[in-house]
């Protein structure tokens, strides 16, 4: 026993088939998995939307309630699965899960797995560094202790977070050009639709300038428009932004347990510049209204 690491669990996964009712093939390829005893008790708990890990007994079985295999399905409901032989095996479920469970759909008690599966070997060794142990030394020896099996695939949770980080950032840097655009074609549409207003209510405004209004004033009026409208805009966007990020991960990241934050400061702060290119583009239809001489404006 290597004392640098404080758990090392292995995991195996079998592929199989869910039933539905009549024994109907509901859905193929459904990954089960189980942790070995010793190991699953060492790992941090896993996270839980509801039920216990502690009641993952023989016949029982925690399974994704985010994944679609398996949607819908609540603590107490039977799962029926079949494997490549042909046998049939039936779970009561007692935990739902929105994240990590050994890379399978489900997870089963490991007396449970070996009668799914005749496998003796692992898919997935989970291993922990001891509490005093570097990274980098942690990390150099499980490299030495693979070394011999070439085909063994190595990563750490660090460079799992930072693919997902990268790829999330690219996503992010895409939309952010595309949102670029959208700014630009929003001011125009601002100045256009402020400029039809403009030209529309032309004697509105010289009526209003002949019984009092100063230049200023009805600069003041077109300007606050546009703010109103730009606000509107923005406040809309971000609302329908934040309901559509958070539909867009639930589905992008279903077998991962995600913290889903709101940056609050960044969403004021581009509402706030929302708020001000409206103002802007409001500055030239504005001018327009208050350059013209109110007796030729009544008149028109």
């Amino acid at each position: 026993e290597d004392r640098r690491f404080s758990v090392v669990a292995r995991v195996r996964i079998e592929s199989t088939t869910l039933l539905a009712e009549g024994d109907r093939p509901a859905r193929e390829d459904v990954p089960v998995a189980a942790f070995e005893p010793g190991g699953l008790a060492k790992l941090p708990d896993i996270e839980l939307r509801s039920g216990s890990v502690e009641r993952l007994t023989s016949g029982t079985a925690i399974v994704n309630a985010s994944g679609q295999a398996f949607l819908g399905r609540a603590i107490g409901d039977q799962i029926t699965v079949t494997t490549k032989s042909g046998d049939r095996h039936s779970f009561t479920i007692v935990g739902l899960s929105d994240g990590y469970l050994g890379g399978g759909q489900a997870l089963v008690n490991w007396s449970d797995f070996a009668k799914l599966s005749t496998k003796q070997t692992d898919d997935m060794i989970l291993v922990r560094a001891a509490d005093d142990v570097a990274p980098k030394a942690s990390r150099a020896a499980l490299l030495a202790s693979v070394g011999d099996y070439p085909m063994a695939e190595f990563y750490s949770v660090a460079e799992v977070r930072s693919q997902i980080t990268s790829v999330v950032d690219l996503l992010i840097a895409i939309v952010a050009g595309l949102l670029g655009f959208a700014i630009i074609i929003a001011l125009i549409g601002i100045m256009n639709t402020m400029s039809l207003s403009v030209l529309e209510r032309t004697r509105e405004s010289a009526t209003v300038r002949a019984l009092g209004l100063t230049r200023g004033q009805l600069r003041m009026a077109l300007v606050t428009e546009a703010l109103l409208m730009a606000l509107a805009g923005a406040l809309i966007g971000s609302g329908l932004g934040l309901l559509y990020g958070w539909m867009a991960t639930r589905v992008m990241f279903a077998g991962i347990s995600v913290i889903i934050t709101i940056p609050s400061g960044q969403i004021l702060l581009y509402v706030g510049l929302a708020a001000i290119a409206g103002m802007i583009a409001a500055v030239i239809p504005a001018r327009k209204a208050t350059r013209g001489s109110i007796v030729a404006a009544m008149a028109d």
